[in-house]
């Protein structure tokens, strides 16, 4: 998708909450969004990717979507 907004569909509460946690204490915005607003089991993780964003905080974005893919 075309969008500075990016989903990562997560699909568990607790799955979702606690990666929220883990990118809001290294300092990467997200918002975890669920039920009522999406359908359960379909939980995930809000970004924003901006023109400001520094090569480090991407970068870092990226080490901790690998981290969660292992």
């Amino acid at each position: 998708v075309n969008s500075p907004i990016q989903i990562l569909q997560l699909g568990e509460v607790e799955l979702t909450s606690r990666f929220a946690q883990k990118m809001q204490d290294n300092n990467i915005a997200v918002k975890p969004i669920f039920t009522p607003t999406i359908q359960k089991g379909k939980e995930r993780l809000r970004l924003c990717l901006h023109s400001f964003n520094s090569t480090e905080e991407i970068n870092q974005l990226i080490v901790l979507l690998k981290e969660h893919n292992e």
